[in-house]
Parts: C-alpha cells; sequence; structure tokens
C-alpha cells in the first residue's frame, strides 16, 4: 500500500506506527511536505521528523516536484511511475546518513538554514494566492443558484452524490483553474488531453478539483475561521499535499476536515474516470 503522508500525520508518530506496521506499507513524500519539515526554525526540529522516516528508507517514495508533476501527460499506463522522483527515492537513504542522522556540523546547520530559508520564502509567495483564493469563494457564492447551495449544504454527512447538473457546474470550475495553472506554468496548451478520464489525471485538474471540495467542505463547515494569513495558507498548502494524494491507496492526515476534503475532490476524479487508488480499481 502507498499512501501520501501529511505533516502533521508524520510529526505525531502516525508515520512511525503505519511504517512499523508492514513492510508493505510505503509512505509518498511530496514536495510541499518537504517544505512543512524545513520551515522549523529549529535544525533539531526539522531532522526529528525526518529520522522516523529514515529509520525505513526503503518504505519511502519521493515524489517529483511539484512543476514536472504539472507537465505529466494523462494517459493512465505508467502514470504512478512518473510521478515518483527515482534518484531522489533511490538516494533517499544515503541523504539520511549524511545529513539527517549525521552529527549536526556548521555545515549542516548552513544546509538546513538555506532550506529554512527558502521554505518561507516560498509560504510568503503563496500568501496573495491564498488571499485570492478565499475572494474566489465569495464570488462563487454568488454564480451557484440557490438551489445549487442548497445541494451543497450538508452533502459531506448527507453521503449524497451531486445532481448532473451541479457536477458540470464543478467540472468546469476545475477546468478553469487547472487551465489558470498551466498558464501560471507555461505548460503548452497541446498538452490537454481530448478525453475527460485523461483530464482529470492530470495534476492541474486535481489541483482545481481540490480547491472545489475546500470551497464544498468550507461552505458545510459553519463558523470556520479564515481570517488569519496563517490559516489561509494552510488551507493553500493543505489542498496543494492532498491533490497528490489523490493518485495513491490514502492519504493520512489527522486533520479530519482536511480528509473530507480529500474524500470530496477523489470523488470528483474517480466520478469522471480518473486514475486513483494507485490504479487499481476502487
Amino acid at each position: 500500500m502507498l499512501v501520501l503522508i501529511d505533516n502533521n500525520f508524520a510529526d505525531r508518530d502516525g508515520m512511525r506506527d503505519y511504517l512499523a506496521a508492514s513492510r508493505s506499507n510505503r509512505a509518498a513524500i511530496p514536495g510541499t511536505v518537504f517544505e512543512e519539515w524545513f520551515k522549523a526554525k529549529s535544525p533539531d526540529t526539522t531532522r526529528r521528523v525526518q529520522q522516523i522516516a529514515s529509520a525505513y528508507p526503503g518504505q519511502i517514495v519521493v515524489l517529483k516536484d511539484t512543476r514536472d508533476l504539472l507537465h505529466m501527460s494523462g494517459q493512465p499506463r505508467g502514470l504512478l511511475l512518473r510521478l515518483i522522483d527515482r534518484r531522489q527515492t533511490r538516494d533517499f537513504a544515503p541523504y539520511c546518513e549524511t545529513v539527517v542522522n549525521a552529527p549536526l556540523t556548521p555545515e549542516l546547520e548552513t544546509h538546513f538554514r538555506a532550506h529554512r530559508e527558502h521554505a518561507q520564502e516560498t509560504m510568503d509567495a503563496l500568501l496573495p494566492e491564498a488571499h485570492k483564493m478565499m475572494r474566489m469563494f465569495a464570488q462563487w457564492d454568488q454564480e451557484f443558484s440557490v438551489s445549487q447551495r442548497r445541494e451543497l449544504n450538508g452533502i459531506i454527512d448527507g453521503n449524497r452524490k451531486l445532481s448532473p447538473e451541479l457536477q458540470e457546474a464543478t467540472f468546469h470550475k476545475a477546468v478553469e483553474l487547472g487551465g489558470n495553472l498551466f498558464t501560471a506554468h507555461q505548460v503548452a496548451r497541446s498538452k490537454v488531453p481530448a478525453t475527460i478520464p485523461e483530464m482529470a489525471n492530470l495534476l492541474a485538474f486535481r489541483y482545481g478539483a481540490m480547491t472545489v471540495a475546500l470551497y464544498i467542505r468550507l461552505r458545510n463547515s459553519a463558523g470556520t475561521d479564515v481570517s488569519s494569513d496563517k490559516k489561509v495558507l494552510n488551507h493553500l498548502m493543505d489542498i496543494k499535499i492532498a491533490a497528490q494524494a489523490t493518485y495513491l491507496d490514502g492519504f493520512m492526515t489527522r486533520e479530519p476536515d482536511l480528509h473530507d476534503t480529500y474524500q470530496i475532490a477523489v470523488s470528483l476524479i474517480a466520478g469522471l474516470g480518473g486514475y486513483t487508488n494507485c490504479g487499481k480499481q476502487r
């Protein structure tokens, strides 16, 4: 089983328990989770969570950089292999020996400081995008009809499927958001597949689907606080991480609301014939 593990699950011994339970349990780690690890102020804090993973190097799979994944085709054949950064996965054990488990020298402190500064710069650059997403959600409140908003209300607890009309509306919003990502990352429009299942396999579309899922979840969570920069940014980081989990066997997180968001997105993607559950039938 290959699952994606987010930072809070790894930091609270969840990753250790999961990996120790069976050698067939593997954990996928995307670049966004590494950034979460590196933004800790102390190298000891960063290394503590990495040392958990380093005890099971053969069970760790490192995913490719987001930019590379956005250029990935939607062909289902070989999709799982295209997600994996083979070199970084292969080099994870040597990296642990020389960086994670080695004595903390001044050179290593400089290494961690550089990564921490880069991670913080990334977070700072994403904050305007996070606030833009929240403004977009407010606009969606006006765009969805009264009946559509009523249908969205309670859809998580009711475990109901969206009506065809609302399925189409949410699909087009996910496509539009995916197109915006293509433009931002200069992905050639010729890479856009002709079939809906292959469209649903693009990471850009999955970011869009996860954003739609977050909107649905927030509108089902009365009193959710999105006022502070930290909370708004956390929402954006969460969906970036969870979007990559939609290809795999599962998503390990300690946050029930985030898991609900992930499940909504997986339902949207699977309903379009997209690749989920590592390519196995659900």
